[in-house]
């Protein structure tokens, strides 16, 4: 399979910034304030919560790129099923010019193929 895409990669990489600032925001200059008045264990649990929050931020992070690989997947398949229709429809000009000497640059055009 190829690599990702430019706007594949585009969107992995927003995903990494949408997490990074997450955890900054959890972890953030704010959050440390607040946390000075917390008992042992209500810090404790705020980092468990804050912990749960980063992991399912990682789980839907994995999940989205599962996906993109999946529909990447399908599109190189589909440009490769192309291909070969396109190839086959000249192949098929091809051989209507053997009987229409002329007509395969009409026949390329009619069929939207380039022509080699």
């Amino acid at each position: 399979m190829m690599g990702l895409s430019g706007q594949a990669k585009s969107r992995s990489s927003r995903l990494g910034l949408a997490v990074g600032v997450l955890c900054f925001a959890l972890l953030g200059a704010g959050s440390a304030m607040a946390q000075q008045s917390m008992t042992v264990e209500e810090l404790e649990a705020y980092i468990e919560k804050k912990k749960q929050a980063l992991q399912n931020a990682v789980e839907q992070r994995d999940a989205t790129l599962k996906e993109q690989e999946a529909i990447e997947k399908q599109r190189e398949e589909q440009q490769a099923r192309q291909q070969q229709i396109e190839q086959e429809l000249r192949e098929l000009c091809e051989q209507r010019e053997t009987t229409e000497p002329g007509s395969l640059q009409a026949c390329l055009e009619e069929m939207n193929i380039a022509a080699e």
